[in-house]
């Protein structure tokens, strides 16, 4: 296989440089290997202690840190000696910041999907080796199964590796698998047609999760008029279709195509806008930029404290020499 790129080009470079790697042993064999942190966001800082630290990390808020170049090996996985090789044969391990089996953010969502689709942008095969990694208690793949495999697994199917996650749930097999082929949502596996209709005459007095999904959406990764990100719906996520998650959808509804008719119903065109804002290879973070500090002033006042504080320990060494 042709040389990778070096970087994902949507990833916070985060290197490790006191935990160095080397070049892979086989780059014909490329597999993707999915894991969950078990703990948040700090993870990042107990890499340094640990040395096992993966290609990428997504935290919560769904940004990627990339901590090596695709072209050198990571350091996720345990590899014993005399058997198959796990790091250097091609892997390329992710952490989800998480728990097994709970899922991921509506932002780590996209974020799974995007860096899937970057993957089969450059090359690496699509697929499970041994099916979507949703149960911690499974059979792992045999040495020649891993040597020759090429695709996507979780550290629960990877040879001389005790660990059972990533564990993942609907969601986050969806969120893959959709960035395969192009299609598909990440929100359910329900069918399309199923899901309008799941949607559209949903009782508003009983909880539904297709409901919820819908207002996870609108409160988590709508893009208002300005492509930011803009929370549509406040409240709590009950899965309940009423008068608030309808005019929540309304208004996106309007801000999106500027019709003051829009209705309070899924269509394909809402369904479609919905599946571009959660996939679209550009998130934007809604956050402030910073305006750099002119440090000038305090520096000068620093640089005449520092020559005043020298020119009395002058005068107190002279006078301990006078009283000598």
């Amino acid at each position: 296989m042709a040389t990778l790129p070096s970087r994902y080009p949507a990833a916070v470079w985060t290197p490790y440089p006191q935990w160095p790697t080397g070049n892979y042993t086989d780059t014909n064999h490329y597999k993707v290997v999915w894991h969950k942190t078990q703990g948040g966001d700090g993870v990042l800082n107990w890499y340094p202690r640990s040395g096992g630290i993966p290609k990428f990390t997504i935290l919560s808020t769904g940004v990627v840190h990339q901590h090596y170049s695709m072209n050198k090996y990571d350091r996720a996985l345990r590899n014993q000696s005399g058997g198959v090789q796990t790091n250097l044969d091609g892997a390329i391990s992710i952490e989800m910041v998480g728990f097994v089996g709970q899922g991921s953010t509506t932002e780590q969502l996209v974020a799974m999907r995007k860096l899937s689709a970057w993957f089969v942008e450059i090359g690496i095969k699509t697929g499970w080796l041994n099916g979507p990694p949703t149960t911690g208690a499974r059979t792992r793949l045999s040495q020649n199964a891993w040597d020759n495999g090429r695709g996507h697994c979780g550290h629960v199917d990877v040879p001389e590796n005790d660990h059972t996650d990533p564990r993942f749930v609907s969601k986050e097999i969806a969120a893959i698998e959709s960035a395969w082929n192009g299609t598909g949502s990440m929100l359910t596996t329900t069918p399309r047609e199923e899901w309008y209709k799941l949607y559209n005459q949903a009782n508003p007095l009983v909880e539904n999760s297709v409901v919820s999904e819908v207002q996870d959406f609108l409160k988590h990764a709508a893009l208002g008029p300005d492509g930011k990100l803009k929370r549509y719906y406040g409240f709590t996520t009950d899965g309940k279709r009423g008068a608030v998650t309808d005019a929540a959808l309304r208004n996106w509804k309007i801000d999106r195509w500027g019709n003051p008719d829009a209705g309070t119903k899924i269509g394909s065109k809402a369904w479609n806008e919905i599946n571009r804002q959660l996939f679209m290879v550009h998130v934007q973070e809604d956050v402030a930029p910073v305006n750099p500090v002119d440090c000038s002033a305090v520096i000068a006042k620093l640089a005449t404290s520092e020559a005043k504080v020298a020119e009395l320990e002058a005068k107190i060494a002279g006078a301990q020499r006078e009283l000598a």
